[in-house]
């Protein structure tokens, strides 16, 4: 009644991986790095709708990373990051499930005295939520803030606020996301 749960016949992942990547400090405030890496998968671990977990054989992914960070002043950094993902599953030529083919991120990181704040704005491109590349996904953007206020050297109170715009997005068909979340906490060092 609840589908396949298990599968005691399932091999354990390998993978071989590889990664080249350049950093460089442009200016005294402005840093840029690429990466780019590839991997390919053998057993791949996959979730069937009709068969449960099963291994799918062999997979690659590649990609390229890329990110700016800009240091405006002793208070305010910026950063950009661009993340293209290429997957492929090497039995049925399609796309890997649940990875998104482009995510974009802006930070702002903002400190003035004890209290610093964090923003971020992220935007996930395209993905199949199955398998067998039939359910597309819609992109989706997410924004976050975060505070840290720090009353002493080892005692810190922290909040943090998630998906303020209250996107309605689906990491998996079927699978709720949290909408507008809050969170608060304290974290003490000893």
């Amino acid at each position: 009644a609840y589908g396949p749960i298990g599968n005691s016949s399932l091999r354990p992942e390998e993978s071989a991986s590889y990664e080249a990547g350049i950093e460089k400090e442009i200016f005294d405030n402005l840093r840029v790095n690429f990466t780019y890496f590839q991997s390919q998968l053998k057993n791949l671990i996959d979730f069937s709708y009709t068969d449960g977990y099963i291994n799918i054989g062999k997979a690659r992914i590649r990609g390229l990373e890329s990110e700016f960070s800009y240091l405006l002043n002793k208070q305010l950094s910026l950063g950009l990051s661009y993340t293209w993902l290429d997957t492929e599953n090497n039995d049925s030529h399609k796309e890997l499930a649940r990875r998104p083919s482009d995510k974009i991120v802006l930070k702002v990181k903002s400190g003035v005295g004890k209290l610093t704040s964090y923003f971020d704005l992220a935007y996930f491109g395209h993905r199949y939520s199955d398998m067998e590349g039939v359910q597309l996904l819609k992109p989706y953007i997410l924004a976050n803030i975060s505070l840290n206020y720090q009353l002493k050297e080892n005692l810190n109170i922290f909040g943090r606020l998630e998906n303020i715009i209250n996107e309605k997005y689906e990491e998996i068909t079927g699978y709720q996301t949290p909408k507008f979340s809050a969170y608060a906490g304290m974290k003490i060092d000893f």
